[in-house]
C-alpha cells in the first residue's frame, strides 16, 4: 500500500489494491440523488447524534442508521447493506471491532471506519489485521468524519494525521 493525500484535505489516505469503488446506494428521498449510506455505531447518544449532523450536512452522504450497541450496529450493517460503517470501539454486546471482523467476513459492501478515544497498543494491535478502511481519534471524529467515509467510499484507506505513527504503512 502507498500513502497519499487525498483531494479533500490533508488527511492521510491509503490506496488500497485492486483499487474498487464501494457501491453507492440511492435512497428515495425527494432530491433522489445518489448518496453515500452510513451506519454510526457508538453508545453515547450525544456523540452518535452530533456525529450524524455533521454527516447528514453532506449532500453526498445520509445516515440510514444510527445506534448504540454492537448487535444492533451489524444488524443494520446487514440489514441495509451501507457503503461505511462507522463504529466506536467501545461499545455494549459486541464492540466496533468484532462488528468489523463479523462484516469482513460476510464479504458485503460495507466498509468499516474505527474509532475511539484509546488507541493503545492492544486496540492497535487488534485492528490492524482487519480490513478497516478507516482509523479516527474519537476526539477529532467529528472534524475528520466526513474525509475517513469519502476516503472509506473510494476504496481507500482513512488514517487521522494523530494516529499515522500508531499504523504501519506496508
Amino acid at each position: 500500500m502507498r500513502m497519499r493525500t487525498c483531494v479533500s484535505g490533508g488527511e492521510t489516505c491509503v490506496d488500497r489494491a485492486p483499487a474498487t469503488r464501494a457501491p453507492r446506494h440511492t435512497y428515495n428521498d425527494e432530491d433522489r440523488i445518489a448518496r453515500i449510506s452510513v451506519v454510526i455505531a457508538d453508545d453515547h447518544s450525544g456523540f452518535r447524534q452530533a456525529l450524524a449532523d455533521v454527516i447528514q450536512a453532506e449532500s453526498d452522504m445520509c445516515v440510514v442508521a444510527s445506534v448504540g450497541d454492537g448487535a444492533a450496529a451489524l444488524d443494520a450493517i446487514r440489514r441495509l447493506a451501507p457503503v461505511v460503517a462507522v463504529l466506536d470501539v467501545r461499545m455494549p454486546v459486541l464492540d466496533g471491532i468484532e462488528i468489523a471482523r463479523a462484516v469482513a467476513e460476510q464479504g458485503g459492501p460495507t466498509r468499516t471506519v474505527i474509532m475511539t478515544m484509546h488507541w493503545g497498543q492492544s486496540v492497535v494491535e487488534r485492528v490492524a489485521s482487519l480490513p478497516v478502511s478507516g482509523y479516527l481519534a474519537k476526539e477529532t471524529a467529528l472534524l475528520e468524519v466526513v474525509a475517513a467515509i469519502r476516503c472509506a467510499a473510494a476504496g481507500e484507506i482513512y488514517v487521522a494525521p494523530v494516529l499515522t505513527a500508531a499504523f504501519p504503512r506496508g
